[in-house]
C-alpha cells in the first residue's frame, strides 16, 4: 500500500490538518513560527 500525505497548501489539506481540536497545539506552533510573533499565542 503506498504512503498518502494530504497537501497543506490546500483549502481542504490545511483545514484537515490544523482544523481539529486535537491539532490545536500543531496550529499555536505553526502560527507562532511564520508570524514571528512577540509573545505566545494564549
Amino acid at each position: 500500500m503506498a504512503t498518502r500525505y494530504i497537501d497543506p497548501t490546500t483549502d481542504f489539506g490545511f483545514k484537515r490538518l490544523f482544523g481539529q481540536e486535537q491539532s490545536k497545539e500543531v496550529l499555536k506552533g505553526f502560527l507562532e513560527a511564520i508570524l514571528a510573533l512577540p509573545a505566545p499565542i494564549a
